[in-house]
């Protein structure tokens, strides 16, 4: 039980919020992809994670069993962080933009392995 709470209030996203200004995230989109390096983010930031970006985007296995994430923590469902809302908004802003750009780079890349999952739902 205690393993199951240090997550919830994990705040790791207080100590790398410098890593992540939302107006950069495109080009670190960008320059992720060129490495072939294809992850989308989610933010845990409630009792499930959240993938912002994708509310337009059908969920299927491959997107989300078998891409990689990289998980941003905002205190997930304890809201413990200092400063909660504005990690939370900041990480959310970071999230979405990251996410919409690698859609649009995943979707037009022949190597990436959910390609067809993403075919006429990225705007």
């Amino acid at each position: 039980m205690f393993f199951a709470s240090k997550v919830a209030a994990d705040c790791s996203f207080e100590k790398q919020r410098d890593l992540y200004h939302p107006a950069l995230a495109e080009q670190d989109a960008s320059e992720s992809f060129q490495k072939n390096d294809v992850h989308f983010i989610a933010v845990a930031n409630g009792f499930a994670p959240t993938r912002p970006g994708f509310k337009n985007i059908k969920p299927t296995r491959c997107l989300f069993l078998e891409s990689n994430w990289t998980m941003l923590w905002v205190g997930a469902d304890s809201n413990r962080c200092n400063d909660h809302s504005e990690l939370n908004e900041q990480a959310l802003n970071y999230a979405a933009r990251f996410n919409k750009k690698m859609l649009e780079l995943a979707s037009e890349s022949d190597s990436y392995i959910c390609k067809s999952d993403l075919l006429g739902n990225v705007p």
